[in-house]
C-alpha cells in the first residue's frame, strides 16, 4: 500500500488540475487513505463537481460511507469480489 503522503500527492495532483479520480482502494484502510486525502484536498481546492470514485467499495464500513458522502465520493461496488476472494481477505 502507498504511504500517506503520495496518496495526498496524487489526490492534490488531480484536484489542481480538475481532474476526475478514480482510485482502486481495495480495503478499509485504502478507503481511509483516500478518504483523508481527499478531505485535505477538498479544504485546499474545493470539491464542486469532482465525481471522485471508490472503487471496491464493497469493502468499506459504514462510518466511511457517511465520510464519503460528505466529500461527494461515489463508490463502485463490486460484492461478487467477496464472494470469489473472500477467503483471502481473511488472512
Amino acid at each position: 500500500m502507498p504511504n500517506d503522503k503520495d496518496v495526498e500527492n496524487i489526490v492534490n495532483m488531480a484536484f489542481a488540475n480538475n481532474w476526475q479520480l478514480l482510485s482502486h482502494t481495495n480495503g478499509d484502510a485504502a478507503a481511509d487513505q483516500l478518504i483523508s486525502a481527499v478531505a485535505k484536498a477538498s479544504a485546499k481546492y474545493g470539491n464542486e463537481d469532482r465525481r471522485t470514485t471508490l472503487v471496491h467499495g464493497q469493502l468499506v464500513r459504514m462510518d466511511q460511507l457517511s465520510q464519503m458522502k460528505k466529500y461527494d465520493i461515489a463508490g463502485s461496488f463490486f460484492p461478487m469480489h467477496t464472494f470469489y476472494w473472500g477467503d483471502w481477505y481473511k488472512k
